[in-house]
């Protein structure tokens, strides 16, 4: 079976699931299809991975190393590094914004 030779992520072959699931949907609506083959494959497991957040006093030490140097600007970066970081904003919210 081609799932068994899937290498991929969990995320990704789930996703890929959901996709083969909808696609067979489309002939089964127009009364092609009786059934969804697709239905019979079990999703795989995600892992979360455990997080490791720096400690407060490391944040507070990384925002008052960027106060430290003598630029126009730091005071609102490390404003905006400390908001971030205490606000539980992930890399890639911050960076699509």
């Amino acid at each position: 079976m081609w799932a068994a030779s899937y290498q991929t992520s969990a995320i990704n072959f789930n996703k890929t699931i959901q996709t083969l699931r909808s696609t067979l949907e489309i002939p089964m609506e127009a009364g092609i299809r009786y059934d969804n083959p697709a239905r019979f494959i079990k999703p795989m497991k995600i892992r979360q991975q455990p997080l490791q957040l720096p400690s407060r006093s490391q944040f507070r030490s990384a925002g008052q190393s960027v106060r430290a140097v003598n630029k126009r600007f730091n005071g609102d970066a490390a404003d905006l590094t400390e908001f971030l970081a205490f606000g539980g904003f992930r890399k890639g919210e911050v960076a699509s914004n």
